[in-house]
């Protein structure tokens, strides 16, 4: 290499580029081009426009496919697939009668071992 030469392989990581526009736009345009109707021409300037719009604020068309992707997708994403993934079962027995057979039993066995301790102070001295 000589100092001075053009080193293409450094505009390699580059995104190609459809004259001002990211090169995923040709998708859009081929699809306008196919089915020549006046919905898929507006949809079609409307999204080289929301793409550009969001270029010049900095943001890359990955970004934006990215979230729209991930808010499609939801929240809650299992690495198994939803046709692995265990459904809820409700059992019936964290019922309201329940938990509140529950709270008496932990009451009864904090003031048992409360009258304990108090029993076993009461005996050292």
């Amino acid at each position: 290499m000589y100092f001075g030469t053009p080193l293409y392989w450094r505009e390699s990581h580059k995104q190609p580029r459809f004259l001002l526009f990211d090169s995923r736009l040709v998708a859009v345009l081929f699809l306008t081009i196919m089915h020549i109707r006046m919905w898929t021409i507006i949809l079609s300037i409307v999204t080289i426009l929301v793409l550009w719009f969001f270029e010049r604020k900095g943001v890359s068309a990955d970004s934006i496919l990215r979230f729209l992707r991930a808010r499609l997708v939801g929240r809650k994403r299992s690495a198994r697939g939803l046709h692995r993934e265990r459904s809820a079962v409700d059992f019936g027995f964290e019922t309201e009668a329940h938990v509140q057979r529950a709270r008496q039993m932990i009451e009864h066995r904090s003031q048992a071992a409360e009258k304990g301790k108090s029993k076993k102070g009461k005996g050292r001295k």
